[in-house]
């Protein structure tokens, strides 16, 4: 077996070999992807690659198969079976997507949350008064809505990034554990008596929140406000 073509492509080096597998390399030449679906000689990842929580997983739930593609993510790890199941592990290889278990496949879980006990706790905490009505994982996003029709999104590391209380029968503001205390203090002193019925976070380090007088307003990462948008 032998290298075919290699070349570097922004921040990593693509190679294939003379048998079709792909190889993705980091610039440190630490492995980043591994694909043999393709591969003429080798139709499996070599065992020594793949962890071995990953490994007795496989075993145990799809003893019939085997992984033709592995590949290391910023949330975890992705795997891809023979059969074409796609798997995606955390980094403490807590089956995310695609497992036996209502892990789904990208579809709607309904209540099963069985593999994301971190979204429980989460629900749990803050909005005891409700239970989760539906789990969705959408790209590299966890949607989630609540029976009272509050709307949350988490990153595949289940860290939230927005939270919707607009419609919640329930809870119709945004719990305050969850808002910056700089934040707060802005809202307490120029718009009392309103409530913040939503919140993001921003790419940027940045926060966006809605009151429910309908103001939008954008904070820079140091909670400057950048712009108050009048959305009603």
């Amino acid at each position: 077996m032998s290298i075919r073509s290699a070349r570097q492509d922004g921040n990593e080096i693509e190679v294939k070999l003379t048998d079709n597998t792909e190889l993705d390399f980091y610039l440190n030449y630490d492995w980043k992807n591994i694909d043999c679906d393709e591969s003429t000689v080798y139709g499996i990842v070599p065992a020594e690659l793949v962890p071995t929580q990953i490994t007795d997983y496989v075993t145990a739930n799809f003893p019939a198969n085997h992984i033709d593609q592995i590949e290391k993510e910023n949330y975890g790890w992705d795997i891809e079976l023979d059969n074409n199941r796609e798997i995606k592990f955390d980094h403490n290889f807590n089956v995310i997507s695609g497992g036996n278990n209502g892990g789904g496949n990208g579809g709607n879980t309904g209540g099963n949350t069985s593999n994301y006990p971190e979204i429980n706790t989460f629900v749990e905490t803050y909005f005891p008064l409700t239970t989760i009505k539906t789990v969705k994982l959408e790209g590299n996003e966890i949607e989630v809505k609540l029976n009272d029709k509050t709307e949350i999104d988490f990153y595949i590391n289940f860290d939230w990034k927005s939270i919707d209380c607009e419609k919640g029968t329930v809870y119709g503001c945004v719990p305050a554990e969850l808002v910056p205390a700089q934040i707060t203090a802005y809202v307490a002193a120029n718009f009392a008596g309103k409530t913040i019925e939503s919140i993001e976070k921003k790419n940027n380090g940045g926060w966006e929140i809605e009151l429910s007088n309908g103001l939008e307003i954008t904070f820079d990462a140091n909670f400057n406000v950048t712009e108050i948008d009048d959305k009603k």
